[in-house]
Order: structure tokens, then C-alpha cells, then sequence
């Protein structure tokens, strides 16, 4: 209807373009048309009032409007998506269309979704109670020890939200350390926030120390090592994919519902720790340092390299930065005579073990897994030490980038250019296939058999380990010439040929 009046007005100026009554006729054609429209408009102005409730709140709030990126979202079965705006108008016109009533108005009606919409500021959001819990699920105990430590972290991803969007008036500006092996979740989350909110977050969370920063306006932020420490960890990819803006608007919503994240952390006992660099300067550390990790000990003098990993061990262990300069650390803890350490025991077993087993030069083209590390070692301290001592990966991976920081670490799994003097797994792996297969051998082999029995002819001669099938399928494509491997089967001809 309105088109056809705009139409029509149109039609008018033209055709009396240059007659002098022409604005009486227009006025008078308004007035009879416009004022008619709006007549039956105002009559079913409830079912269109009724229509754009029930559109934007049937079920409860459904949409909300990211200004920073023009970005709609959809509250639909307890997640928040993107909906782009064409769909919106889409649904809008199909509902008008199968209307004849409120066909004529699909426009205004139109036009009044989409500015309601965007007055829909997500400051404003309430999860319902299923979409907070499936995302403080996923979190804990996946990446945190406890659900106050999955809502301070969301809160704190609110709090940065509002000051980023209200500087001015931000209830809260602070920089937040997280430990180095979380980059991949923080990275994760820094470029989700940028294109959503065109911030860069990176300026808010460090993994390092930032002298710059005082000690008042930092906090801590904790997640579990042993997550990450999988060298497949980016299984939680996916549900951070289908999930962020739950995360988001989570943390959105508990910014606002404990005013800010310190304030929720202050009222957790369980939280303490964020407030740590807060609560203490230099030499309040230092001397907890000493406390917790020395202990005296007439004549022995404790190496500069031994204290320092003591120190970096203390922190690890608080999630904490290295907070100040090797040298003014070193400075701070004077002469290092009459003391030892019960911590260093485990450093110095495994730097004995490093140094009378492994064999780590460029030329070599060997690896060794760290989980097959983790196990030789095991065996060399029963054997060498009498000791039985639960080893983490991880523990271990820390001790090698401390002491051998040259040695290359792949994907946190695979340590290149080592041998084990303990285990030469090529070998094993040469006499296996030379014992399982010979010349009276009648069908081709796939890798697959001749893994198993390279296992099988372990087990029975009790050899100290097995090579994973990734290594034994790379190394028997350096003892096996290319022309005896075809469609993933090694030709019988390998060990009937004279070779």
C-alpha cells in the first residue's frame, strides 16, 4: 500500500512538474491516500504489535545485536548463533506473506524488528540456566580445577568486554597472567573476541612477566597443564566452534550479575591465589620461596642453575610469571651456602640418567617420544636408584627445555635427534622382521602384519619397549627400498629376492 502511494506521489510530480497547482493536487492526494493508509493501519495496529512481541519474544528474549561487528544473534535451543540479517527479513516476509492482513505492512514491520533488535545491547543478556552449566562443564574439569575457577575466568572475559566498550566508565582495567601452555585456548579466544568485538585481547593477558605492569594491577589466572600436555588437544576445538558466544555471553552475564571478577574472586576462598601478585611485592615472595623450597644444610652450596630452577619451579607450581630478572632474583638471594632443596633430588636423578643414556647430536635422524622417555626413565631409576617414582610427561618435558634447552621438542611429543642407549628401536625393529618373514614367505605383507608382529616378537623376547606404529611405519620406509612397498603392502619379494 505504501509503495503504491509513493508510487502514485511520484506519477503527480511528474506529470505537473511545471504546473502552478501542482503542490494543491499533491497535497490533496496525500491527504486522501496517506491519511486513508494510516486509518487502517492504526486498526490492526494490535495484530501488528502482537506479531513483533511474539517475533523477538516468543520463548523468552531471542535476539540481541553486536554493534562492533553488525553481528545478529539468535538465542535458539539454549545457544547463541549468528543469524545473518537477510534470514531475519526472510522469516519476517514469509510470516507477512501467508498474512493479508499484515502483508501490506511488511516494512514497517520489518523495519521495526530489526531497530528493536539492535537496541537489544548484549550487556543485557540472561543464559538460562542450561547454557551457563554446559559451558562450566566444558571448562571444568577439562581446563580448570573448579567451577569458581571457570566463573572468574568467564567473568574476567566480561569484565574486558565492558572495558573495552566503556572505557571511560569501566569497572575494572587490570592485565591478567596465564601460564604459557594455555596459548593455545588464550589464542583460541583472543581471535574469537576480535572479530566479534573488533578488540584486540592480547593486550590484556600476558604469559610473561611485563616489568611495566605493577604488581597491583595484575592478576592470576589458573587452567590444568595436563589438558594441554596432549599432543592432541585440539579435540576441544570443536566445542569451543559451536560454543564461543555462549562464552562469551556467559562471561558477559556474570560480569554484570557480580558487578566485576574481582569482586566474585573475594568472596571465594578457593580464589585467593588471583590476588597474589596483588597482595605481595618482591621480597614478600622471595622469602615464601625460601621457605617452601630450601632447607639448611651445613657445607653444601647450592649451583646458580640449581636455585634458579628452584625458583622457576616455585612459580610453575602458583601459575605465577617469572616476576623479575634472573639477575635480580640472584641478587636478592645472596651467597647460596649451607642450603639444599628436597626438590632437587628428581632434577638431579634425571640429569644423571640424561647424561649416561642419551645420546643427542644434529646428524642423528632418531626421536624419541616423550611418553617412551618417561618409561625408560622409570625403568633406569628401579634399576640404577632403587626408586619407584610416578613420572609426569610433562615434569619431564619442563626438565628437559630447563637443562637442555637446545634439544628440539615436536608438538610437545616427539624429541628429535636422540637416541637411548637403553633402546635402540631400530634394531629391535630389523631383527623382528628379519625372524617373523624369510624367503619361504608366500603373500605380501601389509604394514599392518608386519607392526603386530614386530609387537608379538617383542613380547615374546621381552624387549625393554615398543616403538609406536607411526615410527615402525617411517622406518621401514628407510630399510625397505621404495620398489618392495606398493599399495600400503610390502611385496614377499623383499625377503625372497637376493638382496
Amino acid at each position: 500500500m505504501i509503495n503504491n502511494i509513493k508510487h502514485g506521489v511520484d506519477q503527480l510530480c511528474n506529470k505537473f512538474e511545471s504546473n502552478e497547482d501542482a503542490l494543491n493536487i499533491l497535497n490533496q492526494y496525500i491527504s486522501n491516500n496517506v491519511v486513508a493508509y494510516m486509518n487502517k493501519y492504526e486498526s490492526i495496529q494490535k495484530e501488528i504489535d502482537e506479531y513483533i512481541i511474539k517475533f523477538l519474544y516468543d520463548e523468552g528474549e531471542k535476539y540481541y545485536y553486536i554493534i562492533d561487528s553488525d553481528t545478529f544473534i539468535e538465542y535458539k535451543n539454549y545457544d547463541y548463533i549468528v543469524i545473518n540479517e537477510d534470514v531475519l527479513w526472510h522469516e519476517i516476509y514469509s510470516d507477512c506473506f501467508n498474512d493479508e492482513k499484515l502483508n501490506e505492512y511488511n516494512e514497517i514491520i520489518k523495519d521495526t524488528i530489526i531497530s528493536k533488535i539492535k537496541e537489544k545491547d548484549i550487556c543485557n543478556v540472561i543464559p538460562e540456566s542450561n547454557t551457563i552449566q554446559k559451558v562450566i562443564n566444558f571448562f571444568s574439569p577439562l581446563f580448570c580445577k573448579s567451577k569458581e575457577d571457570v566463573k572468574y575466568f568467564l567473568s574476567v572475559l566480561g569484565d574486558i568486554y565492558f572495558w573495552k566498550r566503556y572505557k571511560s566508565k569501566a569497572k575494572i582495567n587490570l592485565t591478567y597472567y596465564v601460564p604459557e601452555y594455555s596459548r593455545p585456548l588464550i589464542e583460541y579466544i583472543l581471535n574469537s573476541f576480535e572479530m566479534f568485538f573488533n578488540y584486540d585481547l592480547s593486550i590484556k593477558f600476558k604469559y610473561k612477566w611485563c616489568k611495566t605492569i605493577p604488581y597491583e594491577k595484575s592478576r592470576i589466572i589458573k587452567f590444568k597443564q595436563k589438558t594441554f600436555n596432549n599432543p592432541i588437544s585440539n579435540f576441544w576445538i570443536h566445542f569451543l566452534n559451536e560454543n564461543i558466544l555462549n562464552i562469551f555471553l556467559t562471561g558477559i552475564h556474570y560480569s554484570v550479575r557480580y558487578n566485576n571478577s574481582d569482586n566474585y574472586a573475594s568472596k571465594q576462598l578457593n580464589l585467593n591465589y588471583v590476588f597474589y601478585l596483588k597482595n605481595y611485592n618482591e621480597d614478600d615472595i622471595i622469602n615464601e620461596f625460601k621457605q617452601a623450597m630450601l632447607i639448611q644444610e651445613n657445607g653444601n652450596t647450592l649451583a646458580v642453575t640449581d636455585i634458579y630452577f628452584l625458583w622457576k619451579l616455585f612459580l610453575d607450581k602458583k601459575s605465577i610469571p617469572l616476576i623479575m630478572y634472573k639477575q635480580d632474583f640472584l641478587g636478592k638471594m645472596g651467597q647460596l651456602i649451607n642450603i639444599n632443596s628436597q626438590y632437587l633430588e628428581p632434577a638431579r636423578y634425571f640429569t644423571k640418567f640424561w647424561s649416561s643414556c642419551i645420546e643427542c647430536y644434529d646428524e642423528n635422524d632418531d626421536e624419541l617420544e616423550i611418553s617412551e622417555l618417561t618409561e625408560l626413565y622409570a625403568i633406569w631409576l628401579k634399576e640404577q636408584k632403587n626408586k619407584i617414582m610416578k613420572q609426569e610427561e610433562y615434569h619431564l618435558e619442563e626438565l628437559i627445555k630447563y637443562f637442555h634447552p637446545n634439544v628440539s621438542i615436536s608438538n610437545r611429543k616427539y624429541i628429535k635427534h636422540i637416541t637411548c642407549t637403553m633402546w635402540n628401536k631400530k634394531r629391535d625393529i630389523k631383527q623382528a622382521l628379519d625372524n617373523k618373514f624369510d624367503n619361504s614367505l608366500k603373500n605380501d605383507v601389509t604394514k599392518l602384519e608386519a607392526f603386530r608382529a614386530y609387537c608379538g616378537y617383542a613380547d615374546t623376547n621381552n624387549f625393554i619397549n615398543i616403538a609406536s606404529k607411526n615410527y615402525f611405519k617411517k622406518y621401514i620406509l628407510q630399510i625397505i627400498p621404495k620398489e618392495y612397498i606398493k599399495n600400503n603392502k610390502i611385496l614377499k619379494e623383499y625377503w625372497t629376492a637376493d638382496k
